[in-house]
Order: C-alpha cells, then structure tokens, then sequence
C-alpha cells in the first residue's frame, strides 16, 4: 500500500485503487499505517481534515473512503452530505469508524450518504475486507447510473399499473451481475404492511390502495441515491441495496422501521400508524448456491421471502440469517 499525505498540491496519478482515510487521530493512522506495511494493493491518501479531503475528492475518484468520527472539528452529517454531491463520489463507499451505534446516529448518517460503519476497536481483517470489496466495485457507480431508474412516487396502485417482478427481473439481474463480477456486496429487503389484510378487510381494495402509495411515498425519501424500491402486485415492497453488506442492509432496515414508528398516515377519514415485517437476504452471505445472475436473484428473492414469512409471524420484525 502507498501511503500519501493529502496536503500535496496535486494529486498522483496512479493505477492502482486510492483509498481516502480522514482523521487526526494518532491511533487511527498507526492502525492503517500497520496495514499499509502488510498490504500492497492500495494508495492510501491520508487528510487530517474534510477541506483537504473534499479539494482531494473534487480532483480524482477514490474506491472507498473512511471518516474516522474522532476527527477534530468535523460534522460527519454535513461532510457525508456534501461528498455525495460530488459528481464521482455518489456511490463511493463511505465507512464510518465509530464506537457509537445508536439507532438515531446511524440513521442520521445514512441518510446522510454514508454506506457502513466500522466498530472500535478496528480488526485488521474485517477493515481490508471492507477496503477490498470498496477498490472492486469503484466502477459500480458508473454502471449503476447507466441502469433504468424507475420513480415510483406517481405510481396508481391499479392492477394495470403496478411494478411488478417483471419490471424488478431485469434490473435486478444486471446488479447482480455486477455484483457477482465485482464480488461487491448487495441486499435485498421485502417488506409488508402488518395491519394491511385487517384494513383491507374493514376499509376495502380502494383505501387500501391509497394507503399503499402513501406508503410507498413514505419509503422513497429513505432511499439512498443508488437504492431502487419497487411495489409488487402481491402489495409488497422489495427494496435493492448495491453494494450493502448485511450489517449494512439490518441498519437501513432498522432506519427505516424507526422511521415509521413515529410517521401518521392518512387515508381518508382514517388516521393510522402502522408497523411492518421485514425479510432481509445478501448476496454475500455466501449460501445462496450461486450459479449465474438470474438464478442468484431468484434464490436471493426466495431468500428474503422466507425471512419475511417468519417476521409476519411475530409483526413488526426485521428477519435475516441469524449468522449476519
């Protein structure tokens, strides 16, 4: 691994993959100094501050970048969120390293633009994996950008108009294609409404269609730019996560679920809050029998179904390998 200060003036131009590490922290950069002396297929590009980062991102492209969240005078939230309005770096992986993993924090920054998060203290091999998986999906936001993009928020929930797998098999397939050739990470959530069949049941189809698009419209501002929800005929969602391993995947799903705990909807005369069962599958779980992209979304989508079945069974629940 090469190792940089980001103080230079000029970026070197280099072929191999940069990762960008913010932070001041003496600790923090013997740690990736460490790794730097055992790796050799990084340039480490190290800033002890975000302009400096920031003047660095704007140059050239990085495959992954770290915050250290211990970092003199930086707003994770704020340097997240002005990362991804960087044309190269909306999809970039943003790792956080953090020993706090509150629910309120973690959604906070997601939302903000960051991908996942690292736990104090940092374990060697859990933080090359992470950097590894990064430098082999640096193109990914290139690719992802040339896929359709669906906007589901003008969606009518009428028999003729709904997203189905149909629309979902396509895309999916070309993701995980990528993600199969990259060995890059990518989940998948399925999601549905606890209190739907007892609404539908007093309210009827009509109300119940409405409070699926309000649901969905719920959903959408949760997404993150790289994320692609879809609404199933069977009046579920499924929610596709490029480049998000498990861990990654449970706290947008737990993000999300916060998020509705708190949320009112309104169908009518009727005011409501709702809860939701959630079934969680990855690709990189490395059980899915992997053969070739269409059957590895297939087995991924049954996967996640069979999760979502068992969370339907206690309500409110998010279900997943139990091993992630």
């Amino acid at each position: 691994m090469v190792l940089r200060s980001c103080s230079d003036d000029e970026a070197i131009l280099h072929s191999t993959p940069t990762l960008i590490l913010i932070t001041d922290v003496s600790s923090t950069l013997i740690f990736f100094k460490t790794l730097a002396s055992q790796k050799n297929s990084f340039f480490l590009n190290v800033c002890n501050h975000e302009e400096k980062a920031l003047f660095f991102l704007k140059k050239d492209k990085a495959a992954v970048i770290i915050i250290d969240e211990e970092t003199s005078s930086i707003n994770l939230k704020t340097f997240c969120q002005k990362i991804r309005k960087i044309t190269n770096h909306l999809y970039t992986p943003i790792l956080i390293i953090t020993n706090r993993l509150k629910k309120s924090f973690i959604r906070t920054l997601l939302k903000a633009g960051a991908t996942d998060f690292l736990n104090k203290p940092l374990e060697k091999e859990e933080v090359f994996l992470r950097i590894e998986i990064g430098t082999k999906i640096k193109n990914t936001e290139e690719k992802i950008a040339n896929l359709p993009q669906l906007n589901l928020l003008n969606t009518h929930f009428e028999t003729t108009s709904l997203k189905d797998k149909s629309l979902l098999d396509p895309l999916a397939v070309k993701l995980i294609s990528n993600a199969l050739k990259e060995k890059s990470p990518l989940s998948l959530l399925i999601l549905e409404i606890d209190q739907k069949e007892k609404f539908q049941l007093i309210k009827g189809k009509e109300k119940t269609d409405q409070l699926l698009v309000a649901f969905e419209h719920f959903l959408e501002p949760l997404m993150r730019k790289q994320d692609f929800l879809f609404s199933q005929k069977q009046e579920t969602f499924i929610i596709l996560l490029p480049n998000t391993s498990p861990k990654g995947a449970r706290f947008i799903a737990e993000n999300i679920q916060e998020a509705l705990e708190t949320y009112p909807f309104s169908v009518g005369s009727s005011h409501l809050y709702l809860t939701m069962s959630m079934g969680l599958a990855s690709l990189s779980q490395g059980k899915l029998g992997v053969k070739n992209s269409s059957f590895s979304f297939n087995k991924l989508l049954e996967t996640a179904q069979f999760f979502l079945e068992q969370a339907k069974k206690k309500g409110n629940t998010i279900m997943s390998n139990p091993s992630k």
